[in-house]
């Protein structure tokens, strides 16, 4: 789903332990984890978003539309130049 919505290039997914995530927390700017592990981490100072399934395209997309900034997207192309000089015909 990150792939298709061109996000997976601004992600960082990783499974990690309980005790890794909270070391590390300082680094996300969210942790997607389940409730059981949302509980076990407590206050990490950066925000924790409850998943009850990750396979499930609804629920991913119902915490993450909301909390990302949409950006403007890949760079365009640069404008192709015309072999020709202005007003000829091609």
């Amino acid at each position: 789903m990150l792939d298709r919505w061109g996000w997976s290039s601004y992600l960082d997914i990783q499974a990690t332990d309980t005790i890794s995530a909270k070391g590390r927390a300082k680094e996300a700017d969210v942790i997607l984890t389940s409730g059981a592990i949302a509980d076990t981490l407590g206050d990490v100072g950066v925000r924790v978003e409850v998943i009850e399934n990750f396979t499930a395209q609804a629920e991913i997309d119902a915490v993450l539309r909301p909390r990302v900034t949409p950006c403007e997207g890949p760079p365009a192309p640069p404008a192709r130049s015309s072999p020709h000089p202005p007003g000829a015909r091609p």
